[in-house]
């Protein structure tokens, strides 16, 4: 993402960073279901497919989204569904609507590789 860029990691941070990232990933899960793993998620930071943030995505009174639900890829061990080959599904809204509950102006956005 733009955020983690904007640190400027030299090769060696960048690597660490990237491991720890894995590590934490990968947390609880059984030993060889790391290809299972998804990026699914509700609310917290998108992991953007192409490397950018949804910076195409404003609100006119409360300008950045925040991510409600990503769907990823699914995989249950038996089934395995994905939206193309490295696709992604972004469900936003304003922050403010998310805390109130307000699903009203939610939004979606769609990423593949």
């Amino acid at each position: 993402s733009e955020a983690v860029q904007r640190l400027k990691l030299n090769e060696e941070e960048a690597m660490l960073y990237a491991a720890e990232w894995r590590e934490i990933r990968r947390h609880g899960l059984p030993e060889g279901a790391d290809g299972c793993a998804s990026f699914s998620k509700l609310f917290g930071w998108p992991a953007l497919v192409q490397w950018h943030d949804l910076d195409v995505v404003t609100f006119a009174e409360s300008g950045s989204p925040q991510l409600l639900l990503q769907v990823d890829e699914y995989c249950n061990g038996e089934q395995h569904f994905s939206w193309g080959p490295g696709g992604s599904l972004y469900f936003l809204a304003p922050e403010r609507e998310l805390r109130a509950g307000d699903f009203a102006q939610c939004i979606f956005e769609i990423q593949f590789t």
